[in-house]
């Protein structure tokens, strides 16, 4: 199924399907969207009536599952290695600088701390 956002969004069906969600502005749904709060398929029943909605997604030809290799190709570039070869667990996405004097070797145990912009 497909709709046009560029065009929902300068008739105004977007603001009024994000304000059917309970949200403020268009940007507050797509945010929501993104972090899993709405599902897409909410804001398509909202810019959309009942029964176009069933008539579109009767049309719409049936998609075949990823499989799993490539499902198991994707988490691993995404859980995969950092660059530095460290992983800190419970904190993703943090930068790690080590000091000179700091050579750990592969099942060392590493503690630091965490500086705002430094690593």
């Amino acid at each position: 199924m497909e709709l046009n956002l560029n065009r929902l969004s300068k008739s105004g069906e977007l603001k009024k399907a994000a304000e059917g969600l309970g949200y403020r502005t268009v940007d507050d749904v797509l945010v929501a969207i993104g972090y899993g709060k709405v599902s897409t398929s909410q804001l398509a029943a909202k810019l959309l009536p009942a029964d176009k909605l069933a008539e579109r997604q009767a049309e719409a030809p049936p998609r075949e599952p990823a499989p799993v290799n490539k499902i198991a190709e994707i988490f691993k570039k995404v859980t995969g290695k950092s660059k530095s070869g460290v992983q800190i667990n419970g904190i993703d996405d943090v930068l790690v600088r080590f000091g000179r004097c700091c050579n750990p070797v592969p099942g060392d145990r590493i503690v630091g701390f965490i500086t705002r912009g430094r690593g």
